[in-house]
């Protein structure tokens, strides 16, 4: 199996080897995130993922220092980040996306919600809750296993012309765009 190439150990690489160098500008809350800051929010968070029976779990939050920390968390709890559109509804997106997949955990902001006038749907949590609750990390985790084939992320298109398509992305497909 190609686990170079997951996801995961691409983060936990970089963390490692760039550790002091800057990660992230999140110029919605004016601040910088070195990649040490980044992987121990990340496997900090990935504690707190819910456990359930299914590997998918939802991200409904703006490109951000908070998406990036979240995707990565949702990874490194071996699951499969759902990224829900919310610039085209993301109530309807949310539960639609909740149907295709078949799963019930959103991690979302309150911050976007009341931004958008709209109100949870069920299974949402919030991010700012659970950065309220972080565990502190003493290490990294060990390196994953898995085939670079396996899926990474799923997305869904707009939905401009019809119906919201369901689009997996693998580990290798977004690893060679990092590499490229």
């Amino acid at each position: 199996k190609d686990t170079y190439m997951l996801l995961q150990n691409i983060f936990l690489h970089s963390v490692s080897q760039f550790a002091d160098h800057t990660a992230v500008i999140d110029r919605a809350v004016k601040k910088e995130f070195t990649y040490s800051q980044l992987g121990t929010m990340a496997v900090s968070l990935s504690s707190l993922v819910p456990v359930s029976d299914s590997p998918y779990v939802g991200i409904c939050i703006p490109t951000s220092a908070g998406c990036t920390i979240t995707i990565a968390a949702v990874l490194l709890a071996h699951k499969i980040p759902v990224m829900i559109n919310y610039a085209t509804g993301a109530d309807i997106n949310a539960r639609m996306a909740q149907s295709t997949c078949g799963f019930s955990t959103i991690i979302t902001s309150r911050g976007l919600l009341n931004k958008l006038q709209i109100e949870p749907v069920e299974g949402m949590i919030f991010i700012e809750d659970l950065l309220a609750k972080l565990p502190p990390v003493t290490s990294l985790p060990e390196p994953f296993t898995g085939s670079d084939n396996d899926t990474a992320v799923i997305l869904f298109t707009s939905g401009s012309e019809k119906k919201p398509k369901c689009v997996q992305l693998t580990h290798r497909n977004i690893a060679s765009n990092i590499a490229a």
